[in-house]
């Protein structure tokens, strides 16, 4: 590849690195022109692409410089097509990217052809999908890596880069990893396609390994490899994977605090600010990711002792997927990997997620992460409410659900429902069901005692009943129309099943109200009735909406019918004591 004319070589250079400096620069095109300098590029490229074409088909060249001049037509080709695509006009990207495939079929395998097609193939795949068709996408990805694997497999030769076919100097010549780092790419974009095909499993594999290879390659961005370790973990932990999602917890954690003690030193003092304050934000994000694991720990814990059906083993393809060029086994034993069987293991656990909760609070503040902040609050009373089943004493059960009380209630009074309106009525319906919660702790006690109730903690039973009652009715009212204040005929979809359970729990809670008061107690009840026949009367108009409460259904069509029944009665005894 060195007899091509070092003029005519010159000459292709200097438009390379004419059109590299033309490229960088196009980040700092004005809004009205964001294409500028890549339509410059896109005006050279056309015309470098042209001469080696035109070069290429004299019949004199010798097979060295025809060579050279394949490499500069292909490479040049890919550019062009890849800003093309950049600028709004596949089409054409797409028809450039077709003919590098048309004409490098017999020849992809030349050390100084490979990158470009394989890379081809990358974009073709990465089009596909952009445009639905991820089918079409596997098809050219999975063609990629099999012209990796078979380069890797018959050629021994590096490959050239494409800065070694346009001579440029002060650069390596050929670099050991440019195709591995293509396929790594490929690898990535696999990854996508496949979830998007609905392969979960596999999608998650092949995410492993693009991180893997990324670290093994030492080509990554720590603050986003750290966050796509820490995504792919909360996969693994919805897979019931724990070793596999504390092991990526845990690398995620690592990289980040690698990160923070290797700053680059010819940072501004405005850039290193900048740097910290950005770890500091990723370092509170993949606290939180560690405070799910602990939870979904807790809660996968208890349906496995309770041989619950929402208890799944994970699949095989996810065990065992592990990054062996690192060594953090120090960030991974901080925190379980096995499942809870006692209070003082669940207390550890506990301990721990409240720990990083608190520390991402400190960026997710209530004053500039409002929303952030309440969903902190919500993982805090989630864990609670784990450690509660751990604990075999009602007495501390009741104080752990009353923490959870306090930790929603102070969230709901600073901040404005109306601009928070969603997460509000989350936090309603949740401290709904924790004082449902707390009710019943207090009912059972009194059913499990043989003296009678005094009049104090009766009054404490009918407090906890009306704070349910009052946070359910402020969820529901929520779901009202602003200005007719009247609720849908039909509830939004991801509302309809706690609407309904909403009001099954207010027919409940209304019944569940202690009174001497005869005269009460009859309203308490058509209260209650009431209720049960909204769920009843919803349900008929909307049979779709059965699945969603059918246990809750069934209740709610019996107490319909037999507290009528009831209430006849106590109306009845009432008449005879008032003649």
């Amino acid at each position: 590849m060195e007899n091509l004319d070092p003029v005519i070589l010159f000459e292709f250079k200097e438009k390379y690195l004419e059109i590299k400096r033309i490229l960088q620069h196009s980040k700092f095109d004005p809004e009205s022109e964001p294409y500028k300098s890549k339509y410059a590029a896109i005006f050279l490229l056309q015309e470098m692409r042209a001469k080696a074409l035109n070069l290429t088909s004299n019949s004199h060249s010798t097979n060295e410089t025809k060579e050279r001049l394949q490499a500069i037509v292909f490479s040049s080709s890919l550019m062009l097509a890849t800003e093309f695509i950049e600028t709004e006009e596949p089409s054409k990207g797409e028809e450039i990217l077709n003919f590098i495939l048309e004409e490098t079929k017999e020849i992809y395998f030349l050390p100084s052809l490979i990158l470009t097609v394989v890379s081809t193939l990358n974009q073709l795949g990465l089009l596909w999908s952009q445009r639905g068709d991820n089918l079409k996408s596997y098809e050219f990805l999975k063609k990629a890596e099999s012209l990796y694997e078979e380069y890797k497999s018959k050629i021994v030769e590096t490959p050239l880069q494409v800065n070694a076919i346009f001579d440029v100097p002060n650069e390596h010549a050929t670099d050991e990893n440019g195709l591995e780092n293509i396929y790594t790419l490929t690898l990535f974009y696999l990854a996508q396609v496949v979830g998007n095909l609905g392969n979960s499993i596999k999608s998650a594999v092949l995410c492993h390994k693009t991180l893997n290879r990324q670290l093994e390659y030492k080509v990554f961005d720590p603050i986003d490899w750290a966050l796509n370790s820490a995504t792919l973990a909360q996969f693994f932990i919805e897979q019931n994977a724990f070793t596999e999602a504390r092991h990526h917890l845990a690398a995620a954690s690592f990289i980040l605090d690698k990160a923070a003690s290797n700053l680059e030193p010819n940072l501004t003092e405005e850039e290193i600010e900048a740097k910290k304050e950005q770890l500091l934000h990723r370092n509170a994000d993949v606290e939180r990711c560690w405070a799910k694991y602990g939870i979904a720990l807790l809660c996968c814990s208890k349906d496995r002792l309770m041989e619950s059906e929402d208890y799944l083993k994970p699949p095989d393809e996810l065990l065992g997927l592990k990054f062996s060029t690192l060594d953090f086994t120090s960030y991974e034993n901080q925190v379980t990997k096995d499942y809870i069987l006692t209070y003082v293991d669940a207390r550890l656990l506990f301990i721990d997620v409240k720990l990083r909760l608190q520390r991402a609070s400190v960026f997710y503040s209530l004053e500039d992460h409002a929303s952030d902040y309440i969903l902190i609050a919500q993982d805090m009373s989630q864990l609670y409410k784990s450690l509660t089943f751990f604990e075999e004493d009602e007495e501390r059960q009741a104080k752990m659900h009353k923490r959870r009380v306090d930790l929603l209630q102070d969230v709901l009074k600073e901040v404005n429902p109306e601009i928070y309106v969603t997460l509000c009525r989350e936090l309603w319906y949740e401290l709904g069901e924790v004082e449902s919660e707390i009710l019943d702790i207090k009912l059972t006690r009194i059913q499990n005692s043989a003296d009678t109730p005094n009049p104090h903690f009766l009054h404490k039973v009918n407090v906890s009943a009306r704070r349910a009652i009052q946070a359910f009715t402020l969820f529901l009212d929520s779901l009202k129309d602003r200005i007719t204040k009247q609720f849908p005929v039909v509830f939004p979809a991801e509302l309809e099943k706690p609407a309904l359970l909403a009001y099954f729990y207010l027919g409940r809670l209304h019944s569940k109200l202690i009174t001497a008061d005869q005269e009460l107690k009859i309203v308490n009840m058509k209260e209650s009735i009431r209720c049960y026949q909204m769920v009843v009367d919803y349900c008929e108009k909307n049979p779709s909406a059965v699945e969603n409460v059918s246990v809750e259904l069934g209740i709610c069509k019996e107490m319909v019918t037999l507290m009528p029944i009831k209430m006849m009665k106590l109306v009845g005894s009432l008449s005879n004591l008032t003649i």
